[in-house]
């Protein structure tokens, strides 16, 4: 079940990669990053580019995994309102308190 918890915990999953330029420590992390760099990418390319060295960094390492299509990504529940989380993201990337 999709709750504003789960919600909250995946944006600060997103800003904690951006931050840290961390890499994923799955495939669905790096999906999901994958998906959020095209997202935030017209307003914040830095960030999105940091999510996407990310995401290029883990399936490098994981040769035997494919990233998903976004379309995939949704289906599996990773993400439910995108353009919600778009919003989201772009507002805390933006330093703008959501909640």
């Amino acid at each position: 079940m999709w709750t504003r918890e789960s919600e909250d915990a995946l944006v600060k999953l997103c800003l904690s990669a951006v931050a840290g330029s961390r890499v994923p420590e799955n495939a669905n992390e790096a999906d999901l990053f994958r998906l959020v760099a095209q997202l935030v990418k017209t307003r914040h390319p830095a960030a999105a580019a940091v999510l996407n060295q990310s995401n290029k960094t883990y399936f490098a390492m994981h040769s035997a995994t494919r990233p998903r299509t976004f379309p995939e990504v949704v289906s599996a529940g990773l993400v439910q309102d995108v353009s919600r989380l778009r919003h989201l993201l772009d507002r805390q990337l933006s330093g703008i308190q959501t909640w």
